[in-house]
C-alpha cells in the first residue's frame, strides 16, 4: 500500500505514476526561439541603426539607448522592416497580431550586466542576440515565479541561444543578463509587445 501511495503522489519529470493516479502540469511558461533568416545580411543592417558612440547611453553596467529615445527610437520602423518575417512567425505562434510598445538596444562589455527585472505584468518581451558568442557569453537567465517544491530553492532557466536568435517570453517573467566574463562585447535588441 505504501509503495502505491508514493507512486500516486509522485510529482516530477520522469516519475512513473500508475492508475488511477495522474500528474498534470498546472502551469506552463513559454519561451519561444526563432532564428533570424539571412542573419549575415541582416546583422550589419541592424547594428548600423544605433549610435554606439552616444556618450549619454553609456552607463556603468551597460550601454542602453532605452533612456535616450524612450519607447520608440528613430530606428523602430527600420528594425521591424528588417525582422518582418520573424515577427510574422511569432504572431503565428502566439495566434495574435502584435502591437509593439517599446524597442531599445543594449551592449555589455567585460563585467557589465543587467540585474533581475521584468518588463511589466502584461504582454510579451523579446531579446535578439545581435552580437553573441556561445563559447564566451551566456544567454538570458530566467527566474521561475515559484520555488522548487522539494527544497524551496529558486529555479532558473537559461536557454541555449546563438547569434541571430530571437527569444520571446512573457513580460512578467523575471530575468537577467549575467555579467559578461569575456573581452568580446555582447549586444542585444529588446522589445515589448501586446497581442491583439
Amino acid at each position: 500500500m505504501r509503495l502505491r501511495l508514493v507512486r500516486a503522489l509522485t510529482w516530477a519529470r520522469g516519475w512513473q505514476v500508475s492508475e488511477p493516479a495522474r500528474v498534470d502540469q498546472a502551469f506552463s511558461i513559454p519561451v519561444i526561439t526563432v532564428q533570424v533568416s539571412e542573419w549575415a545580411t541582416k546583422k550589419p543592417q541592424l547594428l548600423a541603426l544605433v549610435d554606439w558612440d552616444d556618450e549619454s547611453c553609456k552607463k556603468t553596467d551597460q550601454f542602453t539607448d532605452y533612456y535616450r529615445h524612450g519607447d520608440r527610437p528613430p530606428y523602430l520602423n527600420d528594425f521591424f522592416d528588417t525582422l518582418r518575417h520573424e515577427v510574422e512567425i511569432v504572431a503565428q505562434i502566439v495566434r495574435a497580431s502584435l502591437s509593439v510598445t517599446s524597442l531599445w538596444a543594449q551592449r555589455y562589455t567585460r563585467s557589465q550586466y543587467m540585474g533581475p527585472h521584468n518588463h511589466g505584468a502584461v504582454g510579451y518581451s523579446a531579446v535578439l542576440y545581435a552580437e553573441y558568442d556561445p563559447d564566451a557569453h551566456t544567454g538570458t537567465q530566467f527566474i521561475s515565479p515559484f520555488n522548487n517544491f522539494t527544497n524551496g530553492q529558486s529555479m532558473t532557466y537559461t536557454p541555449k541561444v546563438k547569434e541571430g536568435d530571437l527569444i520571446v517570453f512573457p513580460s512578467a517573467l523575471l530575468h537577467s543578463a549575467l555579467p559578461n566574463e569575456s573581452k568580446k562585447q555582447r549586444t542585444i535588441f529588446s522589445f515589448n509587445f501586446l497581442t491583439e
